[in-house]
């Protein structure tokens, strides 16, 4: 079962369908922005986080309108949640390793790479 949306996520969630519905393809995070009048950093965030809720497939990244939505709530895989986490924590990962590799400071990214992990596990557990 995924989470909940806020209500910002609810609202982007909408204009995102909607201009889908309007353009035919999904609006970049600038045009998110504009039209749910936040920043583009914000709807970058927001985009993140229902990609996390399994209301959003990721597509490759660094790439523009590479996302697709997931229209029938009651079809989504439950395997989902669990593929964003992991590759979450992977991604964080990562760059933990790289920075322990070139001496940089690793505390921060210490806590992000242990969060990852919690909320990898949360979702494993949901979904056994």
């Amino acid at each position: 079962m995924r989470a909940s949306l806020t209500p910002m996520q609810i609202k982007v969630y909408g204009f995102i369908r909607q201009y889908r519905a309007e353009h035919g393809t999904v609006p970049t995070n600038q045009e998110i922005a504009t039209g749910v009048e936040t920043t583009s950093a914000n709807a970058h965030r927001i985009i993140k986080g229902l990609t996390a809720r399994g209301y959003i497939i990721p597509g490759p990244p660094r790439t523009w309108r590479s996302y697709t939505l997931v229209e029938d709530h009651e079809n989504v895989n439950p395997m989902m949640g669990v593929h964003s986490a992991a590759t979450d924590f992977v991604r964080k990962h990562r760059a933990f390793m790289d920075a322990v590799e070139s001496g940089q400071d690793t505390e921060d990214m210490g806590h992000e790479v242990q969060q990852a992990l919690k909320k990898l596990t949360v979702e494993v557990g949901e979904n056994v």
